[in-house]
């Protein structure tokens, strides 16, 4: 089973990786993890350059998302020969992250959708990368996400004069990226919204774990 987890910036979905690989791996369940962007690889050259402003800050979403598409190519080459041997695939991202955090920069639903489409067929046909069986959206609203990424250390990827990525920085980006979530949550089917909020205020990370296990069993 390839599960994706998506959420907004800031809203811990690296923490969330390593608690349910952790709690599947108890289970004697040999598991495969992903991470993107790969910024421990040279592939991700385009995208640092990218999120720390060298291109503008308003990157056409078709043009940005080839830097990413690229990055996950390169990465398949690690695994692709061996997928067969894990129980479960989990990437904390993947080409759904292209689908909201550069589809929500048009701000057209019919617009949007066609992007979607050429971005499906660029990474999934053209590319060859693996579909996944589900993208788990780990619902956190904007202004809890924009709080968090606050908190945020600093990253290496992120030039050492900023506090932020050129995403983090636009104080629109997380109201619509999660807007082209919420659409994408209406169009594909293999997209589930996981609610991790309660009174306005987020869930503790163990109980989101459960939450999300439900998905493997």
């Amino acid at each position: 089973m390839f599960i994706v987890i998506e959420w907004l910036d800031g809203s811990g979905k690296g923490t969330q990786t390593k608690l349910v690989t952790e709690r599947l791996e108890a289970e004697w369940k040999k598991v495969l993890v992903l991470d993107y962007p790969c910024y421990w690889q040279d592939s991700s050259y385009f995208i640092e350059k990218y999120l720390n402003g060298a291109y503008g800050k308003n990157v056409w979403a078709k043009r940005a998302s080839l830097f990413f598409a690229l990055d996950r190519f390169d990465d398949s080459f690690n695994f692709v020969w061996e997928i067969d041997q894990y129980d479960h695939i989990i990437s904390n991202r993947y080409v759904s992250s292209s689908m909201i955090h550069h589809g929500g920069k048009i701000r057209d639903d019919e617009k949007r959708l066609d992007y979607v489409k050429w971005l499906d067929d660029l990474e999934y046909e053209i590319l060859g990368m693996l579909r996944p069986d589900t993208v788990l959206f780990l619902d956190v609203p904007p202004r809890i996400s924009q709080k968090l990424v606050e908190k945020k250390e600093a990253r290496a990827y992120i030039e050492w004069w900023r506090t932020k990525d050129i995403h983090e920085a636009d104080p629109d980006h997380f109201k619509n990226t999660y807007e082209a979530a919420e659409q994408m949550l209406k169009v594909f089917s293999d997209w589930e919204r996981v609610d991790c909020c309660e009174n306005s205020e987020i869930l503790s990370p163990e109980i989101i774990t459960e939450k999300i296990l439900t998905y493997f069993h």
